[in-house]
């Protein structure tokens, strides 16, 4: 009976702290003319109110509860900011920051290059590796890209989603887009605004099954550096082994330097009726564990 008390307390202070929020928003205005702020803010809002309430509520119970229930509510409060946070930070770079790309285009583009470039130039100094890090000029360094990095992440998602718009106005502006463009031409706002959301769930959807079906024809792992890594073994120790003092003769391709019959198998090593022949093959495995339940396995 105590626990479902302050469970409805819990329930009434999440609606208070949500009908507060709603009672800030003048009641004439129309959804429309915050979009932006909406989307960006509404739903980390709502759940900033929902942590707020179930904080109070195991504030409250925590006489009762256990060590395991504890455990569990701060696991999934961590998850809820967590996607608070996510969603206010990808809603805003896609919202806010093509626009200030529009407004203040040689500002945000210089820093934006800049911090790649430092990015750049950084990650290829030896000051930045880990074993380094006790250097005098280390921490500082490692500060710079820590700093350099995410900005740049920043100004290069930014630029995608000024893309993906400029491509929408430019080859598929009467699919998605509904309304005439004004003033010449369709305006960063103008497109987050007049996108028509079915039209758009369906170019999607289009994307996403095309890729499907281009997966089940396209082996990505031909194109990989695997595949690459592969191919040079091949040729720096199969083929170097295939000498003509062993009865072999490599007809490399005189541009690539590659050798079909260099990618033999382990069986034509040894063939039925004759001695194994060089080289004399190691196999070499390395397991990599990545999830197990014995603690003394995990480093």
């Amino acid at each position: 009976m105590a626990e479902l008390v302050v469970i409805v307390m819990s329930g009434a202070l999440g609606g208070l702290l949500a009908w507060t929020g709603l009672e800030g928003l003048t009641h004439e205005q129309r959804v429309r003319e915050y979009a932006a702020w909406y989307t960006t803010f509404a739903a980390p809002g709502f759940l900033g109110g929902f942590l707020l309430a179930a904080t109070f509520f195991v504030g409250i119970t925590s006489l009762y509860t256990r060590d395991e229930d504890r455990e569990w509510w701060g696991r999934s409060g961590a998850w809820v900011l967590i996607g608070g946070v996510a969603w206010t930070a990808a809603s805003g770079i896609a919202i806010f920051e093509p626009t200030g790309l529009a407004e203040f285009p040689v500002l945000l583009t210089s820093l934006g290059g800049l911090s790649g470039l430092v990015s750049v130039v950084l990650g290829f100094s030896r000051n930045t590796a880990a074993v380094n890090s006790r250097e005098s000029g280390a921490g500082l360094v490692n500060t710079a890209l820590a700093v350099a990095a995410p900005v740049a992440v920043v100004f290069v998602l930014a630029l995608l989603a000024a893309a993906t718009s400029a491509l929408f106005a430019l080859t598929l502006g009467l699919i998605i887009l509904t309304g005439p463009a004004q003033d010449g031409g369709w305006t960063y706002q103008q497109i987050l605004e007049r996108t028509r959301w079915d039209r758009l769930v369906a170019f999607i959807v289009t994307l996403a099954l095309t890729s499907v079906f281009l997966s089940r024809y396209v082996n990505i792992n031909k194109f990989s550096l695997h595949s690459m890594y592969r191919n040079r073994l091949i040729r720096a120790y199969l083929g170097a082994s295939r000498l003509g003092e062993y009865g072999h003769r490599r007809d490399p391709n005189r541009f690539t330097g590659f050798d079909p019959r260099d990618n033999f198998t382990m069986k034509d090593l040894a063939p039925d009726g004759a001695p194994a022949q060089k080289p004399f093959h190691v196999v070499n495995i390395a397991l990599n564990l990545v999830r197990g339940t014995n603690l003394a396995w995990q480093q």
